[in-house]
């Protein structure tokens, strides 16, 4: 579990990052798996939560955050992608399974 003041700081920092030395890197978010979800192979799991659930807030028009349910979600989808038989599930597939997407 992580403290909800360091994860909204964390989160805040890495969007405002702006190092001029970093390469860009593009993610097609859609192909991410469960198993290079939960092995940090294209970024943290905080980091990919923070932003699947602005996206699913996006879609539904909401500009709030609970960071309490973003906390309790990010804990079920990482430990829902841990079990091994889901590892080659598209991580978008496994929240639309267990948050639902609907408007």
């Amino acid at each position: 579990m992580f403290d909800k003041t360091k994860f909204a700081l964390f989160a805040i920092a890495a969007a405002f990052n702006s190092a001029p030395a970093q390469a860009q890197m593009v993610i097609d978010v859609g192909k991410i798996n469960c198993e290079q979800y939960v092995h940090q192979k294209v970024s943290t799991p905080t980091l990919m939560a923070a932003w699947l659930s602005g996206y699913y807030h996006g879609q539904r028009g909401s500009l709030t955050v609970d960071l309490e349910t973003l906390e309790s979600n990010a804990n079920k989808l990482q430990n829902y992608c841990y079990v091994q038989d889901n590892w080659k599930e598209p991580v978008v597939k496994a929240v639309e399974k267990l948050f639902g997407t609907a408007k």
